[in-house]
Formats: C-alpha cells, structure tokens, sequence
C-alpha cells in the first residue's frame, strides 16, 4: 500500500544493493518521537499526545521509526492513560507495507470509540497513511497542494533487463484490479501473467483496505476508492478529508474535543 512516487523514490537505493553496492542507511534514521502538550488551563487538566507517522510504514519498528505493531500498543497505552485526553497524528508517509494494516485500524477505531483522535499531515497522506488516516475522528491537511488518497493495493517487481542498455533492472508494477504455491504468483507474473497474483493477494487487501476506509469514512466518495492521488483542496468534497488547518489549530481543537 504504497504511492508509485514513493516506491519509484526507493529504487535507486534496490539497485545499488542489487549491484553489491554500499548504502548510506543514516537518511532512513528519524528523529521524530512522540511527545505530550499540556492544557495552559487548569480546567482542563489532560494532556494531548502527538505520534508522527512518518516516511514509509511497516510492521516493525526500523533505523528509529515506529513500526505499526509498536504504533498499535502505543494508542493501547493511551486508551487506559487517564492522563492522555486525546491524540494527534502527525503524518507525512506516501504509504507502506500492507500487512498488518487491518489490526491497526480495529485498533484506531476502538481508540476513536474512547477519545478523540486527530490527523495532521504535510506533504503526503497515501494509501497505507490514509489507511490510517480514515480511521481519525477528524482529518485535516496543512495546505490545499498536499496529496490525499492512492486508495489501492500494488506489488512493484523487478526483473533483469535483457538487453541491459539503460538499465539493469527493469520495474513491473502489478495493481489490483480496483485501483502463488510459494512465489508461484509472482514467478507467473514476471512471466507476464499476473492475473493470480492480483486475484490471490492483491485484491484481498485491496477489499479489506476499502471495507476499513468505509467504516472509517461512510460518507466517502466511491470515485476516491479507485486508486487516485488527488489534491487536498480537491479531497475534501470527496470527503477524504474535513479540511485544511495549521498544526496549532489541530491541536487547538484537540483539547476542545476532551471530555
């Protein structure tokens, strides 16, 4: 679950370790880490707790990121904090690895259930993001050019180039179609046939992917869930998103929403 700009932006990085190349890992390490603002009121003691999700989202946790399975204990945590009053996602992730998505969102709805939960992004909030993205009490973009959407599930493979002229690997993406035995899939398709692969893996992630955006989002355009990338100025009469605000004023709303 991740944008084409995002997967092609990790290629030349694939190539070079293909090639038995070095690779400078430091630009992966992050340095944002979850923090806690307090109410300047005394009448409303509880805090707002920020988790940035940022860069591309897997499972694990890696070179300083959070991995969705430590994201998920995390909104755990704060569900039984009774000093944590609600939570804003701070996001700029063109999407990731699909695996374990589903059990992230079950794990956001609940949370949303109990306390507010807000998302914030800057840049870009696609496929994987939005996929958590959807599931937010409110979701708001910083600015009318960032991107929202790419709902869609895609496979990017990469074969040798048999005449190894302009490069030596070529890249296939294989998309499901609304957007095998062990690698007997992926084998097929990079003998041009993918049609298992998009039947078999694909498109079932794609189904639940849509389905937990429309438990997120009932009121969702059906001409967003095709795959596309769109404008956040454009996005909100989709209802993809509720608006656009300032980091300040999400969080501002945020301490509105505590009870």
């Amino acid at each position: 679950m991740l944008s084409e700009a995002e997967a092609n932006s990790m290629l030349p990085i694939v190539n070079r370790y293909l090639r038995g190349e070095a690779v400078d890992l430091s630009i992966f390490v992050s340095k944002e880490v979850v923090y806690g603002l307090k109410s300047d009121t005394q009448s409303n003691p509880k805090s707002v707790a920020v988790i940035p999700i940022k860069n591309v989202i897997v499972k694990y946790d890696y070179c300083g990121n959070m991995g969705m399975l430590s994201f998920e204990n995390l909104l755990k945590q704060f569900i039984n904090d009774p000093t944590i009053g609600a939570v804003v996602l701070d996001m700029d992730s063109g999407g990731g690895e699909a695996s374990y998505m589903h059990n992230v969102a079950q794990t956001l709805q609940s949370f949303r259930d109990q306390k507010p939960l807000l998302g914030y992004f800057s840049g870009v909030c696609g496929s994987a993001c939005y996929y958590i993205g959807s599931q937010t009490t409110k979701l708001y973009a910083s600015s009318p050019t960032d991107l929202v959407g790419s709902i869609g599930t895609m496979v990017n493979l990469k074969r040798p180039n048999p005449d190894n002229k302009t490069a030596e690997y070529i890249t296939e993406s294989i998309y499901a179609t609304k957007s095998t035995a062990k690698n007997q899939e992926f084998e097929q398709a990079l003998k041009g046939n993918p049609d298992s692969l998009i039947k078999n893996l694909l498109d079932p992630f794609n189904e639940q992917f849509m389905n937990d955006v429309l438990i997120g989002r009932p009121a969702i355009s059906k001409d967003a869930l095709d795959g596309r990338a769109i404008n956040a100025s454009k996005s909100i009469d989709l209802n993809m998103i509720d608006g656009i605000k300032n980091f300040d004023s999400v969080i501002e709303e945020a301490f509105s929403l505590i009870q």
